[in-house]
């Protein structure tokens, strides 16, 4: 709204700018999101459409109203004169003279933890790097983050310098790092550039921030803990496996690949990943060499030592097992768990997981297994893509992609070599599912 006072029939409203944007770097801010809402959303071909859309909605009953104010004939001319105005609009902003000075090429923007796009566990530093270039040179480069899905951001300086992990000094490349945070808390952060001259003009990556940005969740450290494994759950127990009370619930089988016992006492279950801790293992919870061990989540804790307080959703989460310290031991992620059917390895204790006939309390054997035969991994490339990528290898059932707030992008059939466009997709982090299992991919421009 501030950007539409600003601005009348294209020409900059100056005095009132200069009393509410006395500070010239509020004002490049506003001059940097008013070119990226002109050029990515001020359509005028798109917006010549919608008239025509709308006019013929309503061409009959204009025609009939015995009570117009105006002729059928102005109507019909009106909407000519309404798409011209747009455009005209459009480009009057973009003949003036501030509006046409450009900001710093931002490029190669990627975070750092102990490899390049690695979710940084539990306080676990971020190092954020960045190309910026100007033919003014560039004066300044800020890094701005915030925590959750929603809040003011802080501002932190990035340099190029050469000792702060940004390569060799003035080479363009500026850095900076982000603070570790605890595990499920959600990070946003992007990039502004000043270039160097006296208008300080102020470009940003993404475009659009600071409501569109980068994104990343922490995760849980991995637990030294690998003999024990989330082998197989039921998230839609209708007819199945009865609980020790003869009740249908959703549950979650463990089995112990080691040839000793272990001690799950203290250990956690979890389908939330910002409380990994959520239900603690009693005490006293041993699961035996190369054996099964049942948990029914029902929310009922009172029916038996082995009930969770979370019950499993069939439309799909994230079920975690961590250790002591509240590292993860396992996890896996799942989607539209059908109904009496269970989500298990194929082969036992090792494999990738697939959807079935379950094995409750025992070997997970081929045999009761559907969807078997085939390829069944999700694995999708390039990744990181830009305008696309190829799903290289899937279980050949419906693709789901949706951004890091869990808003669906995509969905469709997705076979073997199946591309899926990505060239209108903002830049940032996605997950990808086929129903069984899930991978990010991250989209760079």
């Amino acid at each position: 709204m501030l950007v539409g006072v600003l601005f009348n029939e294209g020409k900059l409203n100056y005095p009132l700018m200069n009393r509410l944007l006395a500070n010239s770097h509020l004002r490049q801010r506003y001059l940097a999101h008013l070119r990226v809402l002109t050029e990515e959303y001020f359509d005028d071909t798109r917006a010549a459409a919608l008239i025509d859309q709308y006019a013929a909605r309503i061409n009959d009953m204009v025609q009939a109203d015995p009570k117009k104010r105006t002729t059928y004939a102005q109507f019909i001319s009106e909407q000519q004169n309404l798409k011209n105005f747009i455009k005209n609009r459009k480009t009057t902003l973009q003949s003036n003279a501030e509006y046409k000075l450009t900001g710093p090429t931002i490029t190669e923007v990627s975070f750092m933890t102990t490899e390049a796009w690695k979710t940084p566990v539990s306080n676990e530093a971020v190092r954020v790097t960045a190309k910026a270039q100007h033919a003014n040179g560039v004066s300044a480069v800020k890094l701005y983050h915030a925590t959750g899905l929603y809040g003011g951001f802080v501002a932190a300086t990035m340099y190029d310098d050469g000792n702060h992990g940004d390569g060799a000094a003035n080479d363009g490349v500026f850095s900076a790092e982000l603070p570790g945070y605890e595990v499920g808390t959600y990070v946003r952060f992007y990039v502004e550039a000043a270039t160097a001259n006296a208008a300080g003009t102020l470009s940003y990556y993404p475009k659009g921030a600071d409501h569109d940005v980068l994104m990343y969740q922490v995760e849980a450290v991995a637990s030294q803990v690998n003999e024990v494994v989330i082998n197989e759950f039921m998230a839609s127990n209708a007819n199945g496996p009865k609980d020790e009370n003869d009740q249908n619930e959703d549950w979650i089988e463990l089995y112990n690949k080691s040839n000793a016992a272990i001690n799950l006492s203290g250990f956690f279950l979890s389908d939330n990943p910002a409380n990994i801790k959520k239900w603690e293992i009693p005490a006293g919870t041993n699961i035996a060499a190369n054996g099964y061990l049942i948990f029914w989540c029902d929310e009922d804790q009172e029916e038996g030592v082995l009930h969770t307080n979370f019950k499993l959703s069939a439309s799909g989460e994230t079920i975690y097992l961590a250790d002591k310290a509240g590292a993860i031991v396992d996890s896996i992620s799942y989607s539209n768990a059908s109904e009496d059917l269970s989500i298990a390895r194929i082969p036992n204790g090792t494999g990738t997981f697939k959807e079935g006939s379950h094995t409750f309390n025992a070997n997970n054997t081929p045999t009761a297994i559907y969807e078997v035969d085939g390829a069944t991994a999700l694995l999708i490339y390039p990744n990181p893509a830009s305008t696309g990528f190829i799903v290289k290898q899937t279980n050949d059932s419906q693709l789901s992609i949706t951004n890091l707030l869990g808003q669906p992008i995509w969905k469709g059939a997705a076979p073997a070599n199946t591309f899926v466009s990505t060239q209108d997709w903002q830049e940032g982090i996605y997950i990808v599912t086929d129903g069984i299992t899930s991978c990010k991919l991250l989209i760079q421009k």
